[in-house]
């Protein structure tokens, strides 16, 4: 019998012909063909899964796992890659099936010979059966760090589970000399900020050692790897090819992301303009973008990435003084550069608010109202430079609000913030959100542009599901801007995510006239959107604790008249001259004139302090 799904570009499969190229050892074909219908998974993220979907699903399942952990089944040398790179895709496929997880076939591997390659392909972060780290690399440190790197990529949907937060924190603080992990480099730069910190009873029922640390305490660790791998095995060759010959008066700006809804072109527009009377390139990683305004820009210069692989030779020989990263860590291009010296200085901001934790950067430009007054150099590896204000510039939305109103009973909370900021702790605060609560509530969750990869979408959606049963959820995928921004106004108000916050999505809030609960922590990125509230005048809607944060919440859903009194607050504030004003380009411009009139000084100062811009 051939199984299909609804999809019309699925593949199809027949049970009896699996196992009769099992039975006559021709594991060469039988792995082909898994591979045609993991491909498929890999290329095609389900929004829902019928009941059709559902039996493909489980029936593939339960024959690819019953024939791939079979001891005489062997991978030949051209199917080990594809596979260890599938780890993610074939983990979430599971946890969409009857299956779940992997667990009981992992441990029939344990004791096989010849089962290193499964266990790379199947062992995830959903799995409570793992592994020693220490023995897979010292066995074959190659394929290992492959693994590592495909293992990480489940922060993007599964920081739901408790379990997922702690084995991604145990993964993230894991060294070892053979740990080189070069592929899909931006996933470990961008998910290792991301795993939080569990409490005990969080982590309750997880095979991991319940760690405190969280975000940038993990990524400090595992950035550093990373660069260095990224020197000795992508950009080490390029290094000695670089002839730089500077102009003061030229600088580049190296981005992947240069369109208007983006938030590093949000947040950077004005900061850029402000550098006119420079020669000012925009280093365009992937080509152009629909919606691209590149305006601020004297010269535009693609650099092509094609298959993963960067073509560098347009900044090997070139006159830049300066070069500006707005986003290292969310495109890969984008570490392989902040990792080769091709610029006597190099900076980065707070666009994507995380040190690089030893790249080739050699100034981080914050804001100084944002930051913790005490030492907040500590978060950096990069030398500080505190700038008057927010540290980013937010240009207003390309959005007319038009009164929207919901057309539910329940009190509608969005939730604006992409899927791997919903986390198991966060999850914890909702559900005691729910349990307080005298009104039923329905929680709005827009996740973006974050779960169209490898079936991330399902998984996520079912386990935030679960873990708000009690509740209504909505999941909402990537929209345009206007229909995004159209929601969010049905909403009664917004809660910031936590530990890692938001920015943008606080001014999206404010900008459709409603509040935001926020709560503030010692990072920028959980410090910035408190800042912003603060700029807009509504000091009281920010929180620093949990219990605060969940009274601030409770406050809002019970006291009517004072929801509609902070919301007509929020329609009297001239967000324009405030939370939306380019006056703080001024001292981004300062920033840049003082880092070049003064880069060989600071370059021999032992002086570690921030460096700050007067107003």
């Amino acid at each position: 019998m051939m199984l299909t799904p609804t999809s019309q570009s699925a593949p199809t499969f027949n049970p009896r012909e699996l196992m009769a190229l099992y039975v006559n050892q021709q594991y060469d074909e039988l792995s082909t063909h898994f591979l045609r219908i993991w491909q498929h998974f890999a290329d095609n993220t389900y929004g829902d899964v019928s009941e059709r979907d559902q039996y493909f699903i489980n029936a593939f399942i339960q024959n690819f796992l019953n024939l791939f952990i079979q001891p005489d089944y062997v991978l030949s040398d051209a199917f080990v890659e594809p596979f260890i790179r599938l780890n993610l895709t074939i983990s979430n496929v599971v946890a969409m099936s009857s299956t779940k997880t992997t667990d009981a076939h992992l441990e029939v591997l344990r004791n096989q010979e010849r089962n290193f390659v499964k266990i790379l392909s199947l062992c995830s972060a959903r799995n409570t059966v793992q592994f020693d780290r220490r023995s897979l690399f010292d066995a074959e440190p190659t394929w290992a760090s492959l693994w590592y790197s495909a293992y990480s990529e489940i922060y993007r949907t599964g920081l739901v589970r408790p379990e997922v937060c702690a084995n991604l924190r145990e993964h993230f603080c894991f060294n070892h000399p053979g740990l080189k992990p070069t592929y899909n480099c931006q996933e470990i730069y961008f998910g290792s900020t991301y795993v939080p910190a569990l409490t005990d009873a969080q982590a309750s029922g997880t095979n991991g050692a319940v760690g405190r640390c969280g975000g940038s305490e993990l990524d400090r660790l595992i950035k550093p790897v990373v660069n260095q791998a990224i020197r000795e095995r992508v950009v080490g060759s390029l290094a000695g090819t670089v002839v730089n010959t500077p102009n003061p008066r030229k600088i580049a700006v190296v981005s992947g992301f240069w369109h208007q809804a983006h938030p590093v072109y949000r947040g950077c527009f004005y900061f850029i303009k402000s550098l006119q009377g420079y020669h000012v390139t925009l280093l365009r990683l992937g080509g152009p973008k629909a919606n691209e305004d590149v305006s601020p820009f004297d010269e535009v210069v693609d650099l092509n990435v094609a298959d993963g692989v960067l073509d560098p030779s347009p900044v090997l020989k070139n006159d830049f003084q300066l070069v500006f990263f707005p986003d290292v860590g969310m495109h890969p291009a984008s570490i392989l550069l902040a990792n080769l010296r091709f610029a006597p200085i190099q900076v980065c901001a707070e666009i994507h608010p995380v040190s690089t934790w030893g790249a080739l950067i050699d100034y981080f430009i914050s804001g100084a109202d944002v930051e913790v007054t005490d030492h907040p150099e500590r978060n950096y590896s990069e030398r500080l430079v505190l700038i008057p204000g927010l540290g980013v510039g937010h240009t207003p939305p390309p959005f007319t609000p038009g009164g929207r109103q919901k057309k539910i009973g329940e009190m509608l909370i969005n939730l604006s913030c992409y899927a791997q900021k919903v986390n198991a702790p966060f999850c914890s605060t909702l559900r005691e959100l729910v349990r307080r609560s005298r009104r039923p509530l329905r929680f709005r969750c827009f996740v973006g542009s974050s779960l169209v990869r490898q079936n991330d979408f399902v998984p996520f959606v079912r386990d935030l599901t679960a873990s708000l049963s009690q509740t209504q959820v909505e999941v909402v995928s990537e929209r345009p801007y206007a229909e995004y921004m159209a929601l969010m106004e049905e909403g009664d108000f917004s809660m910031e995510a936590y530990h890692f916050g938001g920015g943008n999505t606080v001014t999206d809030t404010l900008f459709v006239g409603r509040p935001m609960v926020s709560y503030q922590g010692d990072q920028f990125y959980n410090r910035v959107g408190s800042h912003v509230l603060r700029m807009a005048g509504l000091h009281e809607l920010i929180a620093s604790s949990e219990e605060q944060y969940l009274e601030l919440a409770l406050r809002l859903i019970h006291d009517d008249s004072y929801r509609t009194a902070m919301t007509e607050r929020i329609r009297r504030v001239d967000l324009r001259k405030t939370v939306l004003s380019d006056s703080d380009a001024q001292y981004f411009r300062k920033a840049i004139d003082y880092l070049i009139a003064n880069h060989d000084r600071l370059q021999k100062s032992t002086d570690r302090s921030p460096i700050r811009i007067p107003r």
